[in-house]
């Protein structure tokens, strides 16, 4: 497992109601979340309840000009998965927080499955319950590497290597500068200092007083700078005072204590020659002979993103008259069912019509704009640095091989620092998009045949059509389903009692049923509670609001009009009421 320490925000961007609903995957219903929980609070086991006590207990402690939430993920390898069950999480979680020294504090708990590995996320309150004082881990780095060694022994997990991975000092690089490293392809300032510690040190050394050490570092357009009880190496161009290193870094010798100690009193760099600087910090890749390669790059990536936006354009501009077109539709059918011409039933399935018909039309645009986009890919097979060096690589070019190969070795630091999981074979995208596709052409031309059939009462047509959904979500699941995991519309058998209401019976015997109006589903039980999400999704899309076990359309503020003399009837009772 890989233990990591999100980085904590500014006090004005601390908002630990936001994290705690993302871990719940409130916004979502819960899509992503196998599991969560709340714990340390007087609450109990109300997740709602406990947030809003948490934020209370937050606005009690006005002393702090620090951030109150300490932000903690847990992630595991794909091959562990098949040995965790959702306790073995709460009882990891507790571990974790007893190292930290959070351990009765309050907290909301989640496990993410929506990524190739499972992650455990965990938002702890900093602020003590009872004390109202804020408490921040000691040495939290090494109190977490050792819990995380002690559970994968416990549990039979693969061990990862933690902090087992020795590096000198000057080639250690902090979480956010190997991030941006990684991920950007450029040099971080960090990395630029600590590449040149071997100059620095020898300068350093040879050094007789202050001005003669800040010489010396401005030979790399560097210098030596107080900063808060230390010492700082910063950029000398930089306007902003941004980029700086600690000193101590860098090496210990350069703390501000060894430094007095020979030099006596700090003294700030003042009145250098120009000409002692030879170099400085731009941000270039890693190596000056590759500024080519990752031109390039640049230049095939700002022309791949142009295409693909073009793209994008002409098909939202398509999809766009689209819907107008059908509202238009839909207006005209309103005004035909005003004026008395049709019946409401007759409007509900011209209506429902007239939306398979959208749908079908805006796949088509979209299946339209699929070839063009996979042209455009093939003519640039990346969209970022690691995958332009690849396809180098693959063409031939020693440059990118070799500049490959460092960057391989520097995500192996990253791993071991918890910042990036091994990536996965990607999948297929293509086919899974064509067979999705086929699917969904297939319900589609179902769904139309009952909508036309006659002789076929409104009971037995809805019915019908709630089957198809069914039916399409178990053709989706057997296609796209995670291998290991268990079905849940495998066998779903269907039934309608004598108020129209359908009902379905999952393998599990988990219950799910549709009035027309509501879905409502076994409460206790969380195959039925997700399946009846996935239904409800398919039959209304997003527009649905999930209280307690019922499931209910939120509808599009578009509400049918009255009859005219519906609504004359209803001024006339008015007034005879009154």
């Amino acid at each position: 497992m890989i233990v990591k320490v999100i980085d904590p925000p500014k006090p004005e961007n601390d908002h630990y109601r936001r994290l705690a609903r993302y871990i719940a995957d409130a916004d979502h219903a819960g899509e992503k979340a196998l599991v969560s929980w709340c714990a340390g609070c007087w609450a109990g086991e109300d997740y709602d309840l406990a947030i809003h006590e948490v934020e209370a207990t937050q606005a009690m402690n006005s002393r702090t000009e620090k951030a109150k939430t300490y932000h903690l993920v847990v992630s595991f390898r794909p091959e562990d998965e098949e040995r965790l069950k959702p306790e073995d999480f709460l009882a990891m979680e507790k571990r974790f927080a007893a190292a930290l020294g959070f351990a009765d504090h309050q907290r909301h708990c989640g496990v993410h499955k929506n990524t190739h590995h499972l992650h455990l996320h965990v938002a702890y309150n900093m602020i003590r319950r009872e004390e109202l004082t804020r408490n921040e881990p000691y040495k939290k780095h090494m109190a977490l590497h050792e819990a995380a060694r002690e559970l994968e022994k416990e549990y039979g997990l693969i061990v990862d290597p933690g902090m087992e991975i020795k590096l000198p000092p000057h080639e250690k690089l902090s979480q956010a500068a190997g991030r941006m490293e990684a991920h950007s392809g450029q040099q971080s300032f960090e990395g630029y200092v600590k590449e040149r510690h071997d100059a620095i040190m020898e300068a350093s050394g040879q050094a007789a007083d202050w001005r003669e050490l800040h010489l010396a570092m401005a030979a790399y357009g560097l210098e030596f700078a107080l900063r808060g009880a230390g010492l700082v190496i910063k950029d000398r161009h930089d306007k902003k005072d941004k980029r700086a290193v600690k000193a101590s870094a860098l090496d210990r010798m350069c703390s501000l204590a060894k430094l007095e100690k020979r030099f006596g009193a700090f003294a700030p760099a003042a009145d250098l020659p120009k000409e002692a600087e030879r170099e400085r910090y731009s941000a270039d890749p890693r190596q000056k002979e590759r500024e080519n390669l990752k031109r390039e790059f640049e230049a095939g990536l700002e022309t791949r993103t142009e295409k693909l936006r073009l793209i994008k354009e002409a098909e939202d501009a398509e999809l766009l008259r689209i819907q107008r077109k059908w509202e238009a539709a839909r207006e005209d059918l309103q005004k035909e069912y005003l004026a008395g011409n049709l019946s409401k039933r007759s409007l509900i399935k011209l209506i429902q019509h007239s939306r398979l018909n959208e749908r079908e039309d805006r796949d088509t645009i979209r299946r339209r704009g699929r070839e063009p986009r996979l042209e455009v890919k093939k003519e640039h097979p990346f969209a970022s640095w690691n995958d332009f060096l690849k396809m180098k690589a693959e063409q031939g070019d020693e440059l990118a091989l070799e500049t490959l190969r460092y960057w391989e070795n520097k995500e192996r630091y990253l791993v071991a620092k918890g910042d990036k999981a091994p990536e996965a074979e990607k999948p297929d995208y293509e086919a899974l998009a064509k067979r999705r596709a086929e699917i969904w052409e297939t319900a589609r031309e179902r769904e139309k045949a009952v909508l036309s059939a006659d002789g076929l009462r409104d009971t037995s047509r809805r019915a019908l059509l709630a089957v198809l959904k069914m039916e399409r979500l178990e053709e989706e699941e057997k296609a796209f389903g995670k291998p290991g995991e268990a079905p849940l519309f495998a066998g779903v058998k269907h039934s309608i009692d004598n108020r129209g209401v359908i009902l379905f019976t999952l393998r599990g015997g988990g219950l799910i049923r549709d009035t027309g109006k509501e879905i409502y589903f076994s409460a206790f039980d969380a195959a039925a509670k997700e399946a009846a999400q996935k239904y409800a999704a398919a039959r209304w899309g997003k527009r649905v609001v999930l209280e307690g076990n019922q499931i209910r359309f939120a509808p599009e503020n578009i509400l049918e009009p009255e009859r005219p003399e519906k609504v004359q009837e209803k001024e006339r009772g008015k007034g005879l009421g009154r």
